[in-house]
């Protein structure tokens, strides 16, 4: 997983979202680009969710990586976002976690869910104010998304 601390870099909080979704973008062509030439990291899979607790934006993405790819996908998100804000990066802006837990990890995400569905995401305990976004909250992969489901004839068991 990795988490990207807007409020480190000083960033206006409606300029984030959009920074985000060029950061997705690019990193999603340089991993493309990678597949194709044999790296062997399939799809592109990922959920996230941009939270804004006490006014410090930050986005925390769960991405399919392949094992031995770690290191490489760590430098590739360090490096664009470094070239995207144009200076290196304050110490302290990208934090990778290794998911061993993916249900807790699914909740840490969606802990800003309206309480309207905590009960029904059984979140009880996860749920918290995480403040006011613009744009999407929440969002998946094209990969896993509800037309590739559908697309798939996917149905929950």
């Amino acid at each position: 997983m990795v988490s990207v601390n807007f409020a480190r870099l000083g960033l206006d909080e409606e300029k984030c979202g959009p920074l985000f979704r060029e950061l997705r973008d690019r990193i999603a062509r340089a991993w493309k680009y990678a597949d194709a030439n044999g790296a062997g990291l399939g799809s592109f899979d990922y959920i996230l969710a941009h939270e804004n607790p006490g006014a410090r934006r930050n986005v925390h993405c769960a991405i399919h990586v392949p094992a031995e790819q770690t290191d490489w996908f760590d430098q590739l998100v360090r490096h664009r976002l470094a070239k995207l804000i144009g200076r290196p990066l304050p110490q302290g802006t990208l934090d990778f976690t290794e998911i061993k837990t993916p249900g807790n990890t699914t909740k840490y995400i969606l802990k800003g869910v309206d309480r309207r569905y905590v009960q029904h995401f059984h979140m009880r305990d996860w749920a918290a104010d995480q403040g006011v976004v613009s744009g999407r909250r929440f969002a998946t992969s094209r990969s896993i998304g509800r037309t590739a489901r559908r697309r798939n004839n996917w149905r929950r068991s």
